[in-house]
């Protein structure tokens, strides 16, 4: 949600800013993703007697553990999910959205020069608190003995960007522009790269552009993994290579652009993402990094986009 300051009327040189709340109950998306029904007060009571006997903090516990061994871990990779009570999916949900929030968190961190410029500016954290049980005043809980990430909503107080996705591109920006506003997109998404970031979700939506300046900047990081996930150096690599986060950028949008206004623009990725497509994504299989040969195709193929 978009915030505005009242008094003072200003915050870090803002007088607005976005609050992203990671609340399993209005995560729409989210809970279709994972079938749950939608948010009603009498599901939050089951959730939290579901709470109140300790099965939260159990199932808690043992998704820790299963994330621990599999960072892409999730419900996913569980057969009877589908069977699951609505008390146990809502803790799973809850689960899922402090895992995001960490996750997100943890990239924020990571790209701490970058905010401001390729990436919204980050205030600050907030964490609401939840009622802790349904039981009777003189009943209750030391909530000191559950997991706090079971009862509070965690969230991130960050820059609002003021602008427009980067997929309504044709609607707000003369033709004129679109070229040099993907490349920024790709030169953000490459600097983010640096930082040992690798998302699993990149689309065009994930990147707002400024009307004016046309700077763009990404906004989206919960669904990431880091350098230190990967078992090495060719293992990222090869992560990078499969995920093409450039190509989901520039070959979406050249392709989306043409689809819908009948005018082309060039994809120009980065140096990088050429080397690794010569070591992972070559019709022969895999190839050797460093070699004259990933020289030559890296300046025939930038010649090839110039070119276009």
């Amino acid at each position: 949600m978009v915030i505005r300051f009242v008094d003072p009327a200003s915050f870090n040189n803002a007088s607005q800013c976005v609050l992203k709340l990671y609340d399993r109950r209005f995560s729409t998306q989210h809970r279709d993703d994972w079938d749950a029904a939608p948010w009603t007060l009498e599901i939050e009571k089951t959730y939290h007697d579901f709470v109140d006997c300790g099965d939260a903090d159990e199932y808690f516990s043992y998704w820790d553990a299963e994330k621990e061994r599999n960072d892409y871990w999730s419900a996913a990779y569980v057969d009877n999910r589908n069977r699951w009570s609505v008390a146990k999916r809502e803790a799973y949900l809850q689960w899922d959205s402090t895992m995001t929030y960490e996750t997100e968190k943890k990239a924020y961190e990571r790209m701490s020069h970058l905010q401001g410029e390729d990436v919204p500016k980050v205030f600050g954290e907030v964490m609401l608190d939840q009622p802790t049980t349904t039981k009777q005043d003189n009943e209750h809980e030391d909530v000191d003995d559950k997991d706090a990430r079971i009862f509070t909503i965690p969230g991130i107080l960050m820059q609002y960007v003021d602008g427009f996705h980067l997929t309504d591109l044709h609607k707000h920006l003369p033709t004129e522009h679109w070229q040099s506003t993907v490349d920024s997109a790709i030169k953000a998404l490459s600097n983010i790269q640096d930082c040992g970031i690798l998302n699993r979700d990149v689309n065009t939506r994930s990147f707002m552009a400024d009307p004016l300046t046309r700077k763009v900047m990404m906004i989206d990081f919960g669904m990431v993994c880091f350098r230190e996930d990967a078992e090495g150096d060719r293992e990222w690599e090869e992560l990078q290579a499969n995920q093409d986060e450039q190509g989901a950028v520039g070959l979406v949008m050249k392709s989306y652009l043409k689809r819908e206004t009948d005018i082309g623009i060039v994809y120009r990725c980065s140096e990088r993402a050429l080397r690794l497509a010569w070591r992972f994504n070559q019709d022969g299989g895999e190839n050797e990094g460093g070699t004259q040969e990933e020289d030559e195709y890296v300046r025939q193929n930038k010649d090839l986009m110039i070119e276009k």
